[in-house]
């Protein structure tokens, strides 16, 4: 795990994860972890596969939880299901993807909308943290339309 960015109260984003991160991240009192990877992705050198984390997790104590994820794919429903399990999984709580990318993607809209943000003030925020939506504009346009159809800040009349 190269990546790990705190994304609000008890919710952190990281990349992918080697049997030595899920053994740290029980013993730093971590309770959850959501793997928005395909079961079907392709693991790199030491990291997990989805069924071989979901063991680890399981053997050191922590919860989790697959919802694969993949932006040229994602739909209202998809996104609406990832936020669903961040609200309800005991926190601390660890959401990644190979990269990261997903992870924060999925995440930030999802607090976008619990927060009012509007769609430019979600971005900034996800480039505050070192996203960089401008360099994956599928990924922007997804962003930017949920953000528009569901955050407050985007309610007529505001």
């Amino acid at each position: 795990m190269s990546l790990r960015k705190e994304a609000g109260p008890g919710i952190v984003l990281a990349d992918a994860l080697t049997e030595e991160d899920v053994a740290r991240l029980a013993k730093e009192g971590y309770r959850t972890i959501l793997d928005l990877r395909a079961p079907t992705e392709s693991p790199q050198g030491d990291v997990l596969a989805v069924n071989e984390e979901r063991r680890a997790a399981g053997d050191a104590g922590l919860g989790y939880e697959n919802v694969p994820v993949s932006i040229s794919e994602a739909d209202e429903e998809l996104v609406g299901r990832v936020g669903e399990r961040i609200r309800e999984a005991e926190k601390p709580l660890l959401v990644h993807c190979s990269s990261g990318k997903r992870a924060g993607a999925m995440t930030l809209m999802n607090l976008g909308v619990e927060r009012g943000m509007s769609a430019g003030e979600c971005l900034q925020h996800a480039a505050s943290m070192g996203f960089d939506c401008e360099s994956e504009p599928a990924m922007k346009s997804l962003v930017v339309g949920y953000l528009e159809r569901h955050s407050p800040a985007h309610t007529p009349g505001r």
